[in-house]
């Protein structure tokens, strides 16, 4: 039961790796162009670069998923 436990959680971390992996791939065009819109220097990813403070109105996080819920989805490609 064990060995089923840890196959099935390497497993589930491949997965996952591999969806936010295309995830990423997806929406960095997006958030370049509303970087250089925006006249940009930096943006943080929110929750996980350490940011302690932001005042919200430099909050581009809306305009992103917007943008992004807005874009084609790409073609699948079969999976393993």
């Amino acid at each position: 039961m064990k060995r089923f436990a840890e196959d099935a959680d390497k497993e589930l971390g491949t997965l996952q790796s591999r969806e936010l992996q295309s995830l990423q791939a997806r929406i960095r065009p997006i958030i370049d162009s509303v970087g250089r819109e925006m006249g940009m220097a930096a943006i943080f990813n929110k929750y996980e670069s350490g940011l302690v403070y932001a005042n919200e109105a430099i909050d581009v996080t809306n305009t992103v998923i917007v943008r992004f819920n807005a874009a084609p989805v790409p073609a699948t490609t079969p999976r393993d």
